[in-house]
Parts: C-alpha cells; sequence; structure tokens
C-alpha cells in the first residue's frame, strides 16, 4: 500500500509505474512474484510495460498456454536467471489451480471488484493460495497498489474484513487499541470493515472501530453517512464519489 508517485508521466501511468519499481526490487532480491490484475486488456499493457522496464515476466493470456507458462515459471526458480513475475487475470480461470510456492510475493495491481463478498473473498484466497503451501519456506509479502480518491478505495474498504491492519510498505506495524476490537461469540476478534487512513505521512488500511475511542457502529454519533458510506469522523477520506448500487451491497452487514 501507499500513496502512487507523481513523476513525469509515462506512457503507462503511475500505477503500473509502481508496480514495475516494486518488481525491479523484488528482482534485486533474486525473489519471484505473481502479479494479478483485473481485466483482460490489461494483460497487454503490463506486457508492454515489463519490456520497457526490462524485466524478465511471464504473461498468461491463455488457458490453453497456461499449463506451460507456470511450469516455465516454476522450473526458473532452480535457474541462475529467473523469471521475476508471472501475471494473471484474476477473473480467468487461469489464476486458479496451481502450485506456485517458488513466488513469495503476490501483487493485485487494483482491488477486486467482486459483485458478492463471497466472490470477493474466494478470489482473494484462492489467488493467495497460490504461495501459500507446503514447502513455502519464505515470508509471504502481499501488495495492494491502490489509487487513492479512486473508485479503488471505495472497493477496498467495502471489501475488505479483517481482524489487523494493513500497513504502507515499509510501514511499521501497528497494534490494535486497547477497546477497539469487536468480538464474535466466542470473545475472538471479529473481522470488520477496513478504512484507509494517513497518519505522520504514512498510509494503513485499519479495522473502523479502530477509529474511534472504543467499539463503533453506524448507528453512533462518531460515524457520519456521507454520499451511502459510513465513516468515522476526524479522518481524512480517500475515498471517490461513488455510490454503490443495492446489487453491490446485497450482503453488507
Amino acid at each position: 500500500m501507499g500513496e502512487l508517485s507523481h513523476e513525469d508521466p509515462s506512457p503507462f501511468g503511475a500505477k503500473i509505474d509502481t508496480v514495475m519499481r516494486l518488481l525491479q526490487d523484488i528482482r534485486r532480491k533474486r525473489e519471484q512474484a505473481i502479479l494479478f490484475v483485473q481485466f483482460e486488456d490489461q494483460l497487454a499493457q503490463v506486457q508492454r510495460a515489463l519490456t520497457h522496464y526490462d524485466i524478465d515476466g511471464i504473461v498468461v493470456e491463455s488457458a490453453a498456454a497456461a499449463g506451460s507458462q507456470l511450469r516455465e515459471f516454476q522450473d526458473s526458480s532452480h535457474k541462475a536467471t529467473k523469471r521475476t513475475v508471472i501475471v494473471l487475470d484474476a477473473s480467468s480461470e487461469t489464476a486458479a489451480g496451481s502450485n506456485l510456492q517458488n513466488a513469495n510475493h503476490v501483487i493485485f495491481m487494483s482491488p477486486l471488484l467482486r459483485e458478492s463478498q463471497y466472490g470477493y473473498e474466494s478470489t482473494m484466497a484462492q489467488a493467495l493460495g497460490r504461495v501459500r503451501r507446503f514447502g513455502q519456506s519464505r515470508p509471504i509479502h502481499v501488495y495492494r497498489v491502490v489509487a487513492i480518491d479512486t473508485i479503488d478505495v471505495d472497493i477496498l474498504e467495502h471489501r475488505e474484513r479483517r481482524v489487523d491492519a494493513l500497513i504502507e510498505q515499509d510501514g511499521t506495524h501497528i497494534e490494535a487499541p486497547p477497546a477497539a476490537a469487536k468480538s464474535n461469540i466466542r470473545d475472538e476478534p471479529r473481522a470488520e470493515r477496513m478504512r484507509l487512513v494517513r497518519e505522520d505521512g504514512k498510509f494503513s488500511l485499519r479495522p473502523k472501530s479502530w477509529l474511534a475511542a472504543g467499539c463503533v457502529d453506524d448507528s453512533t454519533s462518531e460515524v457520519t453517512n456521507g454520499n451511502g458510506k459510513g465513516r468515522v469522523q476526524g479522518w481524512e477520506d480517500f475515498s471517490s464519489l461513488v455510490k454503490f448500487s443495492s446489487t453491490f451491497t446485497e450482503d453488507d452487514e
């Protein structure tokens, strides 16, 4: 996570440039990554960017070629010159199945847009399951690339449900406030909707109850409902002006 840089414009845009710089860092560490894109037409854009940045990657564009390309990516982990990244369409069947624990970095170029909470969570679990397999010996790093003040933030805040905070790359771990965590019937922390906030110049995605003095729900005076979105007062709003349809929000709590 982190704010996209505002350097000289490139033909690829700030988001793809950010991903390419991240891949360059992964290459320097001699590690490998899986990059998930949201839409099929982004595959060609990423392919051009990989060529421009001279990053050795594999872009999987069809189910027919997926098997051999996935094996090529796996096999390269044992070679002197590794393929740094394999690029998959998260909405395609090519994103399902194979064990890719040779990679320990997972990058989502955009928050996943799904019609239901179940669809979002199952797709995310399937994507992360590619590297969270028996035999994985290295720490796993997961990156969500988000453009602030866009629908990226709306989707992430609406669909991501967690009991802990997500921090900006190289950020500091954030502990839950003592009285903030909501609990389920077994008195365990309950996953809840998140909010993107900036504190001391760093972004983080935190459970909404953490942002108030105690456990907050949408009926308290500490929550506003601007544009149909429950927001905790006193924190900057990085979402867009989009208001989701009832189809998108029908499984809300």
